[in-house]
């Protein structure tokens, strides 16, 4: 699988840049398999849709501030961190990834710094950090990984470049949306 199999063209004036005060007001579209029909709903119509025996999956993971700016020598780098493979080792997708090369180290804020021990395709990369609580670190210095077709995730510094390291606050939830029980979701939500 390629990450370039994911991309598809998505009108601007339909991407939401935050979400909706009420979440169940949220857009939905209900694809009928019965006969092929597609109609737009709102989410808080959803049980109209569930049926006896359906099953319905929550997911109860929070955002985690994800994205983390490194240093390789002068290059500012912008890594996406995947999962935690073992304690203190990490799978990302970083980028421009020709600057970040196998057996390298990189420098990310405040003293903190990996190894890279794996270097796969399409910018994924292994890191293997000095300490095992990499999560810790990553609520100091991360941020949410606000997708590119937000004005969030279009952020950038004079010159076109983008802003490093970033310093955007990691903002939690509002009150009155059920709490998150774990962290491990790597996309700011979106409505």
């Amino acid at each position: 699988m390629r990450v370039q199999d994911f991309d598809y063209d998505l009108p601007a004036d339909l991407i939401a840049q935050r979400p909706l005060e009420r979440r169940d007001g949220s857009r939905m579209m209900v694809l009928r398999r019965s006969d092929g029909t597609v109609s737009h709903r709102a989410f808080r119509d959803v049980p109209e849709f569930i049926n006896p025996g359906d099953l319905l999956v929550l997911n109860d993971t929070k955002v985690i501030p994800a994205k983390a700016w490194g240093r390789r020598g002068e290059a500012a780098v912008e890594f996406l961190f995947l999962r935690e493979k073992a304690a203190g080792v990490w799978d990302v997708l970083c980028k421009p990834a020709r600057r970040v090369r196998l057996g390298e180290t990189v420098f990310f804020a405040d003293g903190f710094q990996a190894e890279v021990v794996e270097a796969g395709e399409e910018g994924r990369r292994t890191l293997r950090f000095g300490e095992p609580d990499v999560l810790a670190r990553l609520k100091k210095s991360g941020s949410p990984p606000f997708p590119p077709t937000s004005r969030e995730g279009k952020r950038t510094r004079p010159g076109g470049r983008r802003t490093w390291p970033d310093t955007r606050p990691f903002t939690p939830p509002k009150k009155g949306r059920s709490p998150p029980r774990r962290p491990g979701f790597i996309s700011a939500p979106k409505s």
